[in-house]
Parts: C-alpha cells; structure tokens; sequence
C-alpha cells in the first residue's frame, strides 16, 4: 500500500522509460492519500503502465491526481476503483504529448478538478488515444 506519500513532484512512482504492472484487490485501497503540491501521485515518461483491479483514493497534485502521462506514455487499466481524488487539472489522470490509455471497467466517484474532474488531456493527436469502455461516472 502507498499511503500518505508526500513529494514535491511525485508522490508515489516516477517511471521513465520503462515498464511497470500493478495488481491488486480492488476492494482495499491500495494508493490513498497521497500528497503533491506541484506533480501527481504516479507520473510516466515514455513508460508502459499495466494495472489490474487497483483502488486510488484521496491522492490529490496539481497535475492529475492520480496519474500523469506524458511523452507517448500509455496506460491499460481494468476493473480499478477512482474515489475522490482530486487536482488542478485531471481529478484523475493528466494526459499530454501524444500519450494514451484505455480503461476497461473502472468506477470513478467524487473525483475533482478545476478543468477535468476524472481527465484533462491536451497535445495528442493519436486517434482514439483516450479510451473509456464500460465505467461507471
């Protein structure tokens, strides 16, 4: 479990060039609480990012309060749980610079942003880069 996590720009995992897969039990919250004045709680660089029934509650930063995924990241997530998370741009996930995800079955609740409560997303021109299918708002 990452809780109460506190990073200037990253709160949690900072991934550059790589790749990362998270599973869990959806029923527990496995990130809460995690803290950033200035970034996110999992940031991702040129990376792969895989998570399988994860539970993201309370983290809050400026840029995506869960994830930020920048420079052709990609993000593939199923039957994960998004409660009241909340940044200046992205509740949830902060996505730029022809990055991408697709997620399959998540439930996003009380999630909050001045722009974007679950998605803020800018600079990417992938066609079908953004993908929801199934999910619950």
């Amino acid at each position: 479990m990452f809780k109460d996590n506190i990073g200037g720009d990253v709160s949690a995992i900072y991934l550059t060039e790589s790749k990362l897969l998270l599973s869990a039990s959806r029923d527990v919250p496995n990130f809460v609480n995690n803290v950033t004045p200035y970034g996110t709680t999992i940031a991702s660089l040129n990376s792969e990012l895989g998570l399988k029934r994860m539970h993201f509650r309370g983290n809050s930063g400026f840029k995506g309060g869960v994830f930020l995924l920048d420079s052709s990241s990609v993000l593939k997530d199923e039957d994960s749980v998004y409660e009241a998370n909340e940044a200046n741009q992205g509740g949830v996930i902060y996505v730029i610079n022809e990055s991408e995800f697709e997620i399959l079955r998540g439930s996003f609740v009380n999630n909050r942003a001045q722009e974007g409560a679950v998605v803020y997303a800018m600079y990417n021109e992938i066609e079908r880069a953004l993908k929801f299918s199934q999910c619950s708002f």
